[in-house]
């Protein structure tokens, strides 16, 4: 059996920008609650607000797409999503702000 995921207590990432026109800041981090593990913006705040969709890769280029909501939850402020319990961390290491319109990531923070 594949065991899921190893992480450390605190893994954390933080955003950048692979659009240009597009400024982002905040930091990434995985939050354990109950069972679950969450993916936790911390002082968030992006510039483009139209049709983002949050998700973790495989990589910056959005190999191997997990989406974990339909659309960003706001533009400013802390806010999380909740991870699938069967996702493995250690290969799914980016967490990209995916653009619905143009179909291509503008963002990602690294897990470290």
């Amino acid at each position: 059996m594949k065991t899921l995921f190893v992480i450390e207590e605190k893994s954390y990432g933080d955003f950048k920008s692979l659009d240009e026109s597009v400024f982002i800041q905040g930091t990434l981090e995985i939050e354990f609650d109950k069972g679950r593990q969450y993916a936790a913006f911390k002082q968030f705040k992006v510039t483009k607000n139209a049709k983002l969709r949050p998700a973790l890769s495989t990589n910056i280029a959005g190999r191997s797409v997990i989406f974990l909501a339909d659309k960003l939850l706001g533009t400013i402020g802390d806010q999380r999503y909740e991870i699938p319990k069967n996702v493995d961390l250690n290969e799914h290491r980016y967490f990209i702000l995916w653009d619905k319109s143009s179909n291509i990531p503008i963002s990602y923070a690294e897990l470290k």
